[in-house]
């Protein structure tokens, strides 16, 4: 990939790698080629017209660091050679799929491979279960502690910020931001001041950091216990491919410590996510506390995110649906009783301590989007609903302030101008968005794809866990790092060889999984297996390509770190 310049997220890298694996399967597992020169002489031809074809790059963008020029070359180096290996084996022993049998040859049959390990892998019990969660939360605690030193006392972004003002009482509370996160924030950080001799923030603010830290480290290891209980396999293999992923990875370690709703969020979805896996699995069996779970975490998945709520009124159906051959009477009273809190604490509750939720326009971002590519395109538009338009927003600057991965400035333009208009008149501008949709369709289709085609198509670049301390701010918190030195390269290191490391790469972008998900609901759906957890996280997807104002990872967080359970856990029901 690297040698024909195809991109890390290209969608041909799963069908480079599907190939290869598949190829790979038709051969002799064990049977060794011998010849030291049959495999030696082709790699260093490769590599050698490599560096002629393309070692512009090399000595060019992004690769003047010597550390990033050998890894480089190491990943050629061996790339090359694994490559070489296994097609000279599939031609030399193989025979192009005839499989040889004969003694001392093992042929590469299904239980030879991962899936064969698994298999072998003995049955699980609850004592082990305790221990892979034991061992998943410790590694992830030990992983995440050195981007915790480093980048202490927890990276702030301007969403972080903007909830730092509201706990220290600079700007009123506001459900812009969830009031649930932002209470927690406030509890911890006033906690730490009272541990801190001197009120000191930065080291306060450090306290709901660790606390978050430590939370998502518990959420990571109740999953693995929830998917190795529901696989019913009792295998240390199965469990570091886990902590490979959520302690190794280092987008994991950098929202551990970074202060943003989405982080805790993703752990609440996570304990929803197994306890839904565990009534699925009980069925009849269930229990009232399972239930008296199920509504709790409900509660706060609903009241964390906007944009959750919704999937999960939709999702509420399908729940029931799922739960009539079990305890469908508690299914019901949960949903019920969940949703009646969350509409109790979002309008009476709210309203009774004058707290405000996002504007309208915020939701806004994707036909607002469609509006203004059909104006920046400058389409043919009726008088009358140019008059609309003029109502809303200045047409000046459209072109200027119009990015078409980015919704914000275009919010801003209707907030700048009369966003009133469009609350007070919601079917009359309803039907302006509809009638320039029927008219010029592509523009609305291309304007949706540039703002949210990320959660969905892989090869679109933006970065992941890229942010870094404590941006500039009123309240003296600063950035003090207790760490330094060779972590800042290894964290650097870790986190660029996302744009040019094949199959990791493809791991730092959120529509990988939402292939993943859709694959294993199709999966279920046609083996009749239960798709609870599927459909909730599809529903959160949906949510994303209705309204998201950018791609984000971050967004999709919670469908990243629940992919044990959808993928591989429900599966095995």
């Amino acid at each position: 990939m690297l040698t024909f310049g195809i991109a890390v997220r290209s969608p041909l890298t799963v069908v480079l790698f599907a190939c290869l694996y598949m190829m790979g399967l038709s051969i002799p597992a064990l049977g060794e080629i011998k010849g030291f020169f049959r495999e030696t002489i082709p790699v260093v031809v490769s590599t050698v017209i490599t560096f002629l074809l393309r070692g512009a790059i090399i000595n060019g963008q992004g690769f003047r660091n010597g550390y990033f020029r050998l890894l480089y070359l190491m990943i050629i180096l061996v790339g090359y050679w694994l490559l070489v290996r296994l097609i000279t084996k599939f031609i030399m022993e193989g025979q192009f799929g005839k499989r040889k049998t004969g003694e001392g040859c093992i042929l590469a049959t299904p239980e030879n491979s991962f899936s064969g390990l698994v298999r072998a892998s003995k049955p699980y019990d609850e004592k082990f279960g305790k221990r892979a969660f034991v061992i998943t939360a410790a590694f992830c605690l030990l992983f995440y502690l050195p981007y915790f030193l480093y980048e202490f006392p927890g990276v702030m972004t301007a969403d972080s910020l903007d909830q730092f003002d509201q706990i220290t009482y600079f700007t009123p509370m506001s459900n812009h931001h969830p009031v649930v996160h932002t209470l927690l924030m406030g509890f911890f950080y006033r906690i730490g001041l009272h541990l801190t001799k001197f009120h000191d923030k930065t080291i306060a603010i450090s306290v709901y950091t660790a606390f978050q830290m430590i939370f998502m480290s518990l959420c990571c290891g109740a999953v693995v216990k929830e998917t190795l209980r529901l696989m019913n396999r009792k295998s240390y293999r199965i469990v570091a491919t886990f902590i490979f992923f959520y302690a190794f990875m280092p987008f994991n370690g950098v929202y551990a410590v970074t202060i943003w709703k989405d982080v805790p969020f993703a752990g609440v979805s996570m304990l929803l996510c197994v306890v839904i896996a565990e009534l699925l699995r009980k069925g009849k069996d269930s229990s009232i506390l399972d239930f008296a779970a199920f509504t709790v975490l409900g509660i706060l998945f609903c009241l964390m995110r906007s944009n959750a709520l919704y999937a999960f009124l939709v999702f509420a159906l399908f729940f029931l649906l799922g739960m009539m051959k079990g305890k469908f009477t508690h299914a019901l009273i949960s949903v019920i009783v969940c949703i009646l809190v969350v509409f109790i604490i979002k309008i009476p509750v709210f309203g009774a301590f004058n707290i405000k939720g996002a504007d309208f326009t915020e939701s806004l971002s994707v036909p607002l989007q469609q509006v203004a590519r059909v104006l920046v395109n400058e389409r043919q538009i009726d008088a009358e609903d140019m008059e609309l338009i003029d109502k809303v927003i200045d047409r000046t600057y459209i072109r200027e302030l119009y990015a078409p991965w980015f919704a914000d400035n275009i919010k801003e333009l209707v907030r700048a101008g009369n966003p009133h208009a469009i609350e007070n008149n919601k079917a009359e501008y309803f039907g302006l968005w509809l009638r320039l949709g029927l008219k010029y369709p592509g523009d609305y289709i291309d304007a949706w794809y540039d703002l949210t085609g990320g959660y969905i198509y892989t090869n679109v670049n933006y970065m992941v866990a890229e942010a870094d301390g404590i941006m500039r701010n009123r309240h003296g918190l600063t950035w003090s790092p207790i760490i330094g030195g060779k972590f800042i390269k290894v964290k650097e290191i870790l986190i660029k060889l996302q744009n040019f490391m094949p199959i990791y790469g493809m791991l730092f972008t959120a529509a990988i999984y939402t292939w993943a998900l859709t694959a294993s609901f199709i999966y279920a759906i046609r083996h009749r297996k239960p798709v609870l957890l599927q459909t909730l996280m599809l529903l959160l997807v949906a949510t994303l390509l209705i309204a998201a104002p950018v791609v984000d990872f971050r967004y999709a967080y919670a469908i990243v770190m629940t992919w044990p359970l959808w993928l591989l856990g429900t599966n095995k029901l």
